[in-house]
């Protein structure tokens, strides 16, 4: 089923990207069915490249990976930002000592910047225990990562595993997307 897309608890891995995922026991260079049973992963929406693509070169990115999840996954397009929003100064990020949440709260706190920040952020922010090439992390720098959120729907979520269960039980809407997805890359 397309649906194991979302949840699947199974990858194809050689010993290197076996390596970058935490998994022992998986050697060469030839890629092999491998389970991800005892494992965070599931599905691609946490494979090391999607989690790469969603962030940015130095740092993981909830804006930009729940971008990515309401129009490539549930096909919900995002209206771009508004003309007077101001970019998330990279410097404060890294040098002002606030977690990332706490200054994607603060950018919030603009109306025109809520409007779609309510709905990305909480699902970005699921993956937040993905570094910016998809390894798996307990902490960021000396804070432990929080993952948690609410969901446009209302729905709490405790991070990534909670989500994909979620958007797997949207199976008609995840379906439709990705035909239609399937479609555009076919047709060109």
């Amino acid at each position: 089923s397309i649906i194991e897309f979302l949840d699947a608890d199974y990858s194809f891995l050689n010993g290197r990207l076996a390596t970058h995922y935490g998994i022992e026991g998986v050697l060469g260079d030839g890629f092999r069915l491998v389970s991800l049973e005892n494992s965070q992963r599931r599905g691609v929406l946490t494979h090391a490249s999607l989690l790469s693509v969603t962030s940015h070169p130095t740092r993981s990115s909830p804006v930009l990976r729940g971008k990515f999840i309401m129009e490539q996954i549930i096909g919900m397009p995002t209206p771009p930002p508004p003309a007077d929003a101001t970019p998330l100064d990279e410097n404060k990020v890294t040098e002002s000592g606030a977690s990332l949440r706490d200054i994607l709260e603060a950018h919030r706190a603009s109306p025109t910047c809520a409007s779609c920040h309510s709905r990305l952020d909480p699902i970005g922010f699921a993956f937040e225990h993905f570094d910016a090439v998809g390894r798996w992390r307990e902490q960021i720098g000396n804070t432990p990562v929080d993952s948690a959120g609410k969901l446009p729907n209302g729905q709490e979520i405790s991070g990534h595993l909670d989500l994909i269960a979620s958007l797997r039980s949207s199976q008609e809407r995840f379906a439709r997307t990705f035909i239609e997805k399937l479609m555009i890359y076919g047709l060109g």
